[in-house]
């Protein structure tokens, strides 16, 4: 892990094309050891067997990267937000007050979640929590909204409720997105 965070310092424009050709560069170099971890847990040596491992190698690594190298914790917290740039924040405002003129019999969980979005969009992030909140009233199992819920607590800083969202989405769907979110939370509620 320490050759991947290393090349990664040295990189000058971080990328997704730069962390697998430093995480790819790591495993050559690591070969041996690897190797002898594939045949340790597998009792065999089949693509699929190979293919499982890598994918358990790489969430382990892509988390505990968060941990222990800066440049990547950075890069993935920041990585977040680029969706939010370069937006025409007033035309949003129009669009949320467009929909709030809509009759409340016709909002549904997508209603909320799709207003959720845009007051994120404009930073209104008590009424982005407030929709989100409304749209798991309506569907307890909803884990986009929930996770949109840990977004918005964490982005306000209530570490501890995003905290607890996220762990409970990843226990539900051992998604590797809501493992690396569980991880920059944990490691800014540490204040690392």
């Amino acid at each position: 892990m320490t050759s991947i965070c290393n090349c990664l310092d040295t990189t000058t424009i971080l990328t997704n094309t730069s962390f697998r050709r430093c995480f790819e560069n790591s495993i050559k170099e690591n070969m041996t050891l690897v190797l002898h971890s594939i045949k340790d847990t597998s009792k065999g040596h089949s693509y699929e067997i190979g293919r499982k491992f890598g994918q358990v190698l790489f969430v382990k690594v892509s988390v505990d990267m968060i941990y222990n190298c800066d440049i990547y914790f950075h890069y993935m917290d920041t990585l977040r937000l680029s969706s939010l740039q370069n937006l025409n924040r007033d035309s949003i405002k129009g669009l949320i007050q467009q929909m709030d003129k809509i009759d409340h019999q016709k909002k549904d969980g997508n209603f909320y979640t799709q207003r959720g979005i845009m007051n994120i969009q404009v930073s209104k992030m008590d009424s982005a929590l407030s929709d989100f909140d409304n749209a798991i009233k309506l569907d307890q199992n909803t884990i986009q909204d929930k996770f949109l819920k840990a977004w918005v607590l964490e982005t306000i800083k209530r570490f501890d409720e995003a905290l607890t969202i996220y762990k409970d989405l990843t226990s539900k769907t051992n998604n590797i997105i809501f493992k690396i979110n569980e991880a920059i939370v944990r490691r800014k509620k540490d204040g690392l």
